[in-house]
């Protein structure tokens, strides 16, 4: 687990973003908010520090108000350590194309498509995915130019560390404003996007599961 400041002002407001997988940090770095600090928290390797370290809190504990954005995956992660840290007080959590359910055949990712992902994971697996996630070849291009080249071994280390956490993982009780999700989704079926929001206010959009303008969007509107 990786945590790092795209803006660190001192400001009284933090906006935390739980990046999706196979994301880098500098994908992110022009994500910034006006009078908000902005921390991006991503490679999810390692969930021992999520769950037992306290300096996570201490940072939380510098501000007045917490705003929350999480991507696909990330969605997850934020739900875990939410649930586990039900004493930091969000004000605001938007989701966009995940669910608390990463590993699920009816509200998020089948298992059989995870699973097989995490144990394929080669360069032609990982570009297949970046396909289905970008929709056509324009953004598939859009997103490798902002996000440069991964490490296959770290991001098959990153599912593998998911897939234990979540069978350990206690049930969510993380409360989310807004889901936004993708009509046209590919990793997270637009349909199990639905069952898993259940009483969450849902915005369907005509999306992909990337769409950078809609990403940046949701930033600048969060706080």
């Amino acid at each position: 687990m990786e945590k790092k400041f795209i803006v660190y002002n001192k400001n009284k407001k933090l906006v935390v973003i739980f990046a999706g997988w196979a994301t880098s940090p500098q994908f992110y770095k022009d994500f910034i908010i006006p009078d908000a600090d902005v921390l991006l928290i991503n490679n999810y390797k390692d969930f021992i520090e999520l769950e037992t370290h306290d300096e996570y809190i201490k940072i939380f504990s510098l501000y007045d108000t917490i705003n929350v954005f999480a991507w696909s995956l990330g969605v997850w992660v934020a739900s875990y350590f939410f649930t586990l840290h039900e004493e930091i007080k969000v004000s605001n959590a938007i989701a966009f194309a995940g669910t608390p359910y990463p590993i699920d055949d009816e509200k998020g990712i089948a298992k059989a498509i995870f699973l097989g992902t995490a144990h394929n994971l080669d360069e032609k697996v990982l570009m297949k995915f970046q396909l289905r996630m970008c929709g056509n070849r324009r953004a598939f291009d859009e997103f490798n130019e902002r996000n440069g080249k991964m490490n296959i071994d770290e991001l098959k280390a990153e599912l593998f560390a998911i897939i234990e956490a979540y069978e350990r993982a206690p049930q969510n009780s993380f409360r989310w404003d807004t889901a936004y999700i993708g009509k046209s989704d590919k990793i997270f079926l637009p349909e199990n996007q639905q069952k898993a929001w259940g009483g969450t206010r849902q915005i369907l959009l005509e999306v992909q599961h990337y769409d950078l303008q809609l990403l940046k969007y949701i930033i600048q509107n969060l706080c």
